[in-house]
């Protein structure tokens, strides 16, 4: 005679259960899922239910997020990764990909380095219509203008600025030319005043 080792909910607890899970948030889910077998799979459930990944300051792994975007089924409207110390920019992207109806991203200090143009091109193809129509994200980026470098890049700049989903946090544009120009010109008056100062 075999018995089964997992522990079994009655019908009032699994409904009690789906009422509780309805105030938790991704993590707590997460937690309670890996409390016992029963608590896994209406923990699975309930994060389907609630289309919403909120994994804002957690080490969440690259291979967890796709975990996490294939149990919910695409069916994510929200996906807040900001500040994940393990994420990358190629993962916000692939998981943007897989998730057609998500309407809100919060990818702010992923990964190494602001999101440059060319990520931000990326997220572009990548994103869903929900998301570019209507939707919201939440970026912080670092865009370098070298027209000999990125020529691409720079003409892209315009149109993925004009995005009605796109909110940009923070912006910091480097001008390669002018950078090396300051540079070059803060260097040449240091000299000239070291010479000056020599001469005196």
């Amino acid at each position: 005679m075999v018995h089964d080792a997992s522990p079994k909910l009655d019908t009032h607890s699994v409904d009690t259960f789906a009422i509780i899970t309805s105030f938790l948030d991704t993590v707590s889910l997460l937690r309670c899922a890996c409390a016992s077998a029963a608590l896994h799979q209406l923990s699975v459930d309930a994060l389907s239910r609630s289309k919403a990944l909120r994994l804002r300051d957690l080490p969440v792994s690259v291979h967890q997020l796709r975990w996490l975007c294939k149990r919910i089924g695409g069916s994510a409207t929200v996906l807040d990764c900001s500040y994940c110390p393990r994420l990358n920019k190629v993962a916000v992207i692939r998981a943007v990909s897989e998730s057609p109806h998500l309407e809100t991203l919060c990818a702010r200090g992923v990964g190494v380095g602001s999101w440059t143009v060319g990520a931000l091109a990326r997220l572009a193809v990548a994103s869903p219509l929900s998301l570019q129509n209507g939707g919201l994200i939440t970026l912080d980026c670092r865009l370098t203008v070298n027209r000999e470098v990125e020529p691409h890049c720079c003409a892209l700049l315009p149109v993925l600025l004009a995005l009605p989903s796109l909110l940009i946090r923070k912006l910091t544009l480097v001008n390669a030319f002018t950078e090396a120009a300051a540079t070059a010109a803060a260097t040449a008056a240091a000299t000239t005043a070291a010479m000056a100062a020599v001469m005196a």
